[in-house]
């Protein structure tokens, strides 16, 4: 989208992946594939409560400029594996759905915001 751009120090691009998903099914073949999952798990998780934790250390004036949106949740079900995997599937739907959707041409400005969400087994 270059001719979106205003004058050659502005540039334009399209992230090409908008979520990451896997299960540690698609790593079972081997030991070493196994490695791989539980790294980037590890990688995985580590950025993603990195985001959460410069949020909450955000200061006054940008904590004010979201006074309403931001959120967190957790709940402690009794699920059968399929019955996690049909919440995750509602879950990823819902999700992909907001993060694939035309944004509407209404002067908003639009900032960027990671929803991440995950269902493991546990005890409360």
């Amino acid at each position: 989208m270059p001719e979106l751009a205003r004058d050659r120090r502005e540039h334009w691009w399209r992230r090409t992946a908008g979520a990451l998903r896997w299960s540690s099914a698609d790593f079972a073949d081997d030991a070493a594939s196994d490695v791989v999952f539980r790294a980037a798990e590890s990688l995985n998780l580590d950025y993603q409560v990195s985001q959460f934790r410069q949020w909450t250390q955000a200061n006054d004036e940008e904590h004010a400029r979201w006074p309403a949106g931001p959120f967190s949740t957790d709940s402690w079900m009794r699920l059968t594996d399929a019955e996690l995997a049909e919440l995750g599937a509602e879950m990823i739907a819902l999700i992909r759905r907001w993060a694939d959707r035309e944004l509407p041409d209404d002067g908003q400005q639009r900032d960027p915001v990671l929803v991440f969400a995950r269902g493991i087994p546990g005890q409360p």
